[in-house]
């Protein structure tokens, strides 16, 4: 049986043909081989059943170029036993990647290297044991083994790389050590996880355990560092305990966890990221930490079961969309806040009454933009500053119970669509510092006593050719605004 080596200063198996192969599609790699080059069984990979590998070869190769797997049994489907030799030191990038009937539990105790989507796809390994001399770990490794229950790592290893177990829905067995990082996607999609505590000062990385449907109890132990979407989409999450001294908590870590009703955040937090709660639906309380300035845009969007929450004194802002579509039915605005991002309380259906404070300050164009738009039961608004310069676009669009609105001093325009679709609003009290209503502000601006010398836009600029519209964001400030002036 003739093979075929080249020489790169160590003697490798560069290709097996199928008519190398033994009975039963087996293959016995020649005595004095060194490493097992990249795609080595192309050839045979719809043929091959088992390898016996001799000692002296010492890597299985393997590589991942600009995307493009390459690996010495890479979708060898039908392999399902290797005998390694005691020899081997690394098993190259994709190596055994697609090998779906492959049965290994262990590598022998002289590897150190472990490649990239090594195993991803390996279907029939149920178990593995991490030799402890492994000091380079690869990403993606066990990708998609959906039959692995348990893996044991050395007791030494600080890092789990991105992807590591990404798609092995059966993990249930696994370790994680003091201070360890836990890259992004490590856990994606293990389902079969049912509890999940976390050691100290463990950094999890972004998608961590996202989709890890099964995950039911979490405890976070202080100094825990909690990535972007760390456990988005964990469905069954019903109890959480975020110890102290956890400090930082990213953007969306808990979206879409839809079986979660409370949660407390500790007061050690300095930075709660955006989008952290949305469309948690059963969410029903939830405790801020007092020292929080900023409420993140998007904080609650979707919570429809959230009914209150006590915003702490000292928060300044609200970001857009904090409150959007949320089940709020009854809220305090903390009085040192100074600004209500754009939609911060849309479609807020059940909202009834608002109290916007004194320090509330805005310029030209944003203030309260869609702010309160789609809010279906407000009845009662009351702005008690006069530091803001205009009713933003959409500020209250929609609001078919407002019966009243009291506009302050210091308001100089109401934007487009303001108070369009408010079928109930029968009294409006403008200020003397009104300057401008933009066309479709009010459904029937002629209803209203509008003061005499405002500025009411009737109609709009024309469409041109392209059917585009003009910008008319900043109508008050253009020389060829077609303006008419009306009094009461």
């Amino acid at each position: 049986m003739k093979k075929k080596f080249i020489t790169l200063g160590k003697k490798s198996l560069e290709k097996v043909s199928p008519k190398d192969l033994l009975g039963g599609g087996h293959f016995i790699v020649p005595k004095g081989t060194e490493i097992i080059e990249p795609a080595a069984f192309e050839d045979v990979k719809g043929q091959l059943f088992s390898v016996s590998i001799p000692e002296g070869v010492k890597e299985i190769g393997g590589r991942l170029y600009n995307g493009t797997p390459s690996g010495a049994f890479i979708y060898c489907r039908k392999l399902s036993a290797v005998a390694f030799p005691e020899s081997l030191e690394i098993v190259g990038d994709c190596a055994f990647l697609g090998c779906e009937d492959l049965l290994v539990r262990k590598l022998p105790k002289k590897v150190r290297k472990i490649g990239k989507y090594a195993f991803e796809g390996c279907e029939t390994i149920d178990r593995f044991v991490v030799p402890d001399g492994v000091v380079n770990f690869g990403r993606y490794v066990f990708k998609n083994c959906k039959n692995l229950t348990s893996v044991t790592m050395p007791k030494g290893i600080q890092e789990i790389p991105d992807g590591t177990y990404y798609g092995c829905e059966s993990l249930v067995a696994f370790e994680i050590f003091e201070g360890m990082e836990i890259g992004k996607e490590a856990y994606k999609g293990c389902s079969s996880i049912k509890k999940l505590s976390v050691p100290k000062n463990v950094v999890l990385g972004r998608n961590c355990f996202e989709d890890c449907t099964g995950i039911e109890t979490l405890e976070l132990s202080s100094g825990v560092n909690v990535g972007r979407k760390c456990f988005c989409g964990c469905t069954s999450l019903v109890d959480v305990k975020l110890s102290e001294g956890i400090e930082y908590v990213g953007n969306g870590a808990f979206q879409f966890c839809k079986t979660l009703k409370r949660i407390e955040f500790p007061e050690s937090l300095v930075d709660l990221g955006e989008d952290l709660l949305w469309g948690c639906s059963s969410l029903e309380y939830v405790k801020l930490p007092k020292g929080l300035e900023d409420i993140p845009g998007y904080f609650f969007n979707g919570c429809v079961s959230l009914k209150s929450v006590d915003i702490p004194e000292g928060s300044t802002i609200i970001h857009n969309g904090t409150f959007r579509g949320s089940g709020i039915e009854t809220i305090e605005l903390p009085k040192k806040l100074k600004k209500i991002g754009y939609g911060a309380f849309e479609d807020c259906k059940h909202l009834k009454s608002i109290t916007i404070p004194k320090t509330v300050s805005g310029v030209y164009g944003d203030t309260l933009e869609s702010a309160f738009s789609g809010c279906e039961e407000l009845e009662q608004v009351d702005i008690l500053s006069n530091d803001i310069n205009a009713i933003g676009k959409d500020a209250f669009k929609g609001c078919k119970k407002l019966k009243r609105i009291v506009i302050p001093e210091g308001v100089e325009i109401i934007r487009r669509g303001a108070f369009a679709g408010c079928d109930s609003l029968d009294e409006v009290v403008f200020p003397k510092s009104l300057k401008l209503i933009e066309k479709g502000a009010f459904d029937n601006i002629e209803k209203y006593a509008v003061p005499e010398g405002v500025n009411v836009v009737l109609n709009a600029y024309p469409e041109v050719s392209s059917g585009v519209k003009f910008d008319r964001r900043f109508d008050d400030e253009r020389d060829d605004e077609p303006h008419v002036s009306t009094s009461s």
